[in-house]
């Protein structure tokens, strides 16, 4: 395990000046197929049995998988969602559905005002 972990890849990156801030494991979760860490940083890391990882920042709009081999792919939500429409995989909602999203908020934020 150590020589898996201990690997030199190109994007391996060591700070030996920080001694502050470190980031660490808030919580996990083990599944059938993965573990899940939350990161001090609000960082997602699923690490799969496969040995895929899957990392999951700014918010979930920037994704980033780590495959077996070490190769190192990174996708943001938006162009995903752009290409699952192009595939036929994805279609947004309609602008009907929009106008009734608008008038759920409105009720909710008159609901919250009665408060």
């Amino acid at each position: 395990m150590f020589t898996t972990l201990k690997r030199n890849v190109k994007w391996a990156y060591r700070d030996l000046n920080r001694i502050k801030h470190l980031d660490f494991v808030v919580k996990y979760y083990r599944m059938n197929n993965a573990i899940v860490f939350k990161m001090s940083n609000d960082l997602i890391q699923i690490n799969f049995w496969d040995h895929q990882k899957l990392l999951l920042t700014d918010n979930a709009r920037k994704i980033t998988l780590i495959e077996p081999d070490l190769n190192l792919k990174t996708y943001y939500i938006g162009e995903l969602f752009k290409e699952a429409y192009e595939l036929g995989l994805f279609k947004p909602s309609s602008s009907n559905s929009g106008t009734n999203n608008t008038q759920k908020k409105k009720k909710r934020k008159r609901n919250r005002l009665r408060i």
